[in-house]
């Protein structure tokens, strides 16, 4: 199969993916209130999101599309970006399910909105699909999450390595349901090394 064959594929298998995720999220946002275009500014999760029933899928959508909207003026549709894994703020040698689901649906997101993203860190079944391999980024998001009594509290960053700045960033929380709880049991985080 050549390269771009391949590189086709890829992309197709992340839009179907994509277009699942986008289906539920539009179905859900026709129910609820339109979200607003923020600035640069720090967004509350209370503004964002109509209640606290909202779904994780939906809150780690619109995070993503706040994301996106705050790097628009540093990085283009091109620009590789790195979805990394989100820590536990409590141990950030620790991970969990949880810090590989959150930052996979975001940036699915972002895949759905036209970036070159690199999944295959958080995303163990597209390992051998990554969009654009070989390609080095130079823009990470990545963030931590933080377990609480009643949520998870989740921040994110987009950094820029080559300028040493951060370009985006949102925090949100997330309602601890059984669903999130199960997902937050600590595993150990293992980070790939740049060659």
């Amino acid at each position: 199969m050549s390269g771009g064959t391949h590189q086709m594929m890829n992309r197709n298998t992340l839009k179907i993916v994509g277009s699942v995720l986008v289906l539920g999220a539009s179905m859900t946002a026709l129910n609820s209130c339109s979200l607003g275009v923020v600035g640069l500014g720090a967004v509350s999760s209370g503004k964002v999101f109509a209640g606290e029933d909202a779904r994780l899928l939906e809150r780690n959508q619109a995070a993503a599309d706040y994301i996106a909207q705050q790097a628009q003026g540093a990085i283009t549709k091109n620009t590789p970006v790195k979805v990394g894994l989100l820590s536990d703020a409590r141990d950030t040698a620790m991970t969990s399910a949880f810090g590989r689901f959150v930052p996979e649906q975001i940036g699915a997101r972002l895949f759905q909105l036209g970036y070159n993203v690199h999944l295959d860190e958080v995303s163990p079944y597209l390992k051998s699909q990554s969009v654009n391999l070989g390609t080095k980024s130079r823009v990470e998001l990545t963030g931590t999450y933080l377990p609480g009594d009643a949520d998870v509290q989740v921040n994110l960053r987009m950094v820029d390595h080559t300028l040493g700045r951060m370009i985006a960033f949102f925090d949100y929380s997330v309602p601890l349901n059984s669903q999130v709880d199960a997902m937050l049991e600590p595993q150990p985080a293992v980070f790939r090394m740049a060659q």
